[in-house]
């Protein structure tokens, strides 16, 4: 069996490519209220059961590490394991034993790139709930993990009101970024009762917007246009 010199090559540059790639910065908190119970999860660290960089599995089991609850389900991917890119995407599932119980999930990725541009912020958010959810997003410039120097778009708050019901949300918003910068979504979830589920999922992807093509064009002709006018006046 012949191996080309192209075959060598291929597991040569494929390592390359792995070698070169950024080490993710993903991460995810959960806070019951009691700082003694918070705990993160990092990508490729304790309780991640998802050995991609750039993304991150955790599932309590059915004996949650937070007083009040169990199942603590979620799933987090990031720039690095994405085709859309940046984004930072979350799907969470958490439900709550005994009594009234709150919990918040925060997800963060640090060291995304998009250059010095205008940025285009587009978040988006759904799932069902027994109970209350908050939730808000975040871009920071210091690339600061869990950072929330600015808001993108408003506070999604919604209640269903002692029933099981669907949520949904779709917002945008537009800031002067620069790079390498932090994107943090954080869902505040807050159960009445006990023995009650909510879940989910939330995206927030990034994108540079585009200057109009036409725009250089039509500044260079208003330019011509005003040399023009000038030296017909002079002529006058």
């Amino acid at each position: 069996m012949q191996i080309t010199t192209q075959g060598r090559l291929l597991p040569l540059a494929a390592a390359l490519v792995l070698a070169a790639a950024p080490a993710s910065a993903l991460s995810i908190q959960y806070s019951n209220g009691d700082p003694s119970e918070d705990f993160t999860v990092t990508d490729g660290g304790a309780g991640d059961d998802d050995a991609i960089a750039g993304s991150i599995n955790y599932d309590s089991g059915s004996s949650g590490p937070l007083t009040g609850w169990q199942l603590l389900s979620t799933q987090a991917s990031s720039c690095i394991a994405a085709l859309d890119c940046p984004n930072l995407t979350l799907s969470f599932e958490a439900n709550s034993l005994g009594d009234a119980a709150d919990l918040t999930i925060s997800v963060t990725e640090t060291d995304l790139t998009l250059g010095d541009a205008l940025f285009d912020f587009d978040a988006t958010l759904s799932g069902f709930t027994e109970g209350t959810v908050s939730i808000a997003s975040y871009y920071d410039p210091s690339n600061t993990a869990f950072g929330e120097a600015v808001q993108i778009g408003e506070t999604f708050d919604y209640d269903s009101l002692d029933g099981f019901t669907s949520f949904s949300m779709d917002d945008d918003d537009v800031a002067m970024g620069a790079s390498p910068f932090s994107l943090t979504t954080v869902i505040n979830i807050a159960h009445q009762t006990g023995d009650t589920q909510t879940y989910g999922d939330s995206k927030v992807a990034v994108s540079a917007v585009p200057v109009p093509a036409a725009l250089p064009l039509l500044a260079g002709a208003l330019g011509v246009s005003g040399v023009v006018l000038r030296r017909r006046r002079s002529r006058d």
